[in-house]
């Protein structure tokens, strides 16, 4: 009687699934930024825009100025430093020195913020209605739009903040 020498088919099935698994989790992590990543950073971008504007909903100060405004920054956005008198600050807001992460998306490599008519922003504002106005042109009729890549979160001139298709 011969005997065959060779893989059997199992261990043939358990190799390939480790090839799989190591390529599923080695592979994004030598490219730049993931799918994985840009969806976490959108998801987080809409977070930050509904936090902003449910402040600013909630604001019952009406004899003192509060800032709800969304800075976009190089390589992050987020919530905007307030003045004593209650102006918006150029800086981002911060408590005891330290970034509270919930009003911070940081990591960017590349995003970009555009009014309804394809121009570059660089902050909006929310009123007490959460309609939403920005530094250069405005979000109607179209809409705001913040690309991450293949991502991006829309803004509608009403003020709903939502996942673009």
């Amino acid at each position: 009687m011969t005997t065959q020498r060779g893989f059997t088919l199992v261990e043939l099935v358990i190799v390939i699934v480790v090839l799989a698994i190591l390529a599923v989790s080695v592979i994004p992590r030598l490219t730049s930024i993931s799918g994985y990543e840009q969806t976490a950073q959108r998801d987080e971008t809409i977070g930050l825009l509904r936090n902003v504007q449910q402040r600013a909903m909630q604001n019952t100060q009406s004899n003192y100025p509060t800032c709800h405004r969304v800075l976009f920054l190089a390589t992050e956005l987020g919530l905007a430093a307030q003045q004593i008198g209650g102006e918006c600050d150029t800086g981002l807001a911060s408590s005891s020195g330290a970034i509270d992460d919930f009003n911070l998306v940081s990591g960017l490599e590349s995003y970009t913020a555009l009014n309804a008519g394809g121009d570059s922003i660089s902050s909006l504002d929310f009123n007490s209605m959460g309609v939403p106005s920005v530094n250069t042109g405005s979000c109607a009729p179209g809409g705001c739009r913040i690309n991450f890549g293949a991502d991006a979160v829309c803004i509608e001139s009403e003020g709903y903040i939502r996942v673009c298709p």
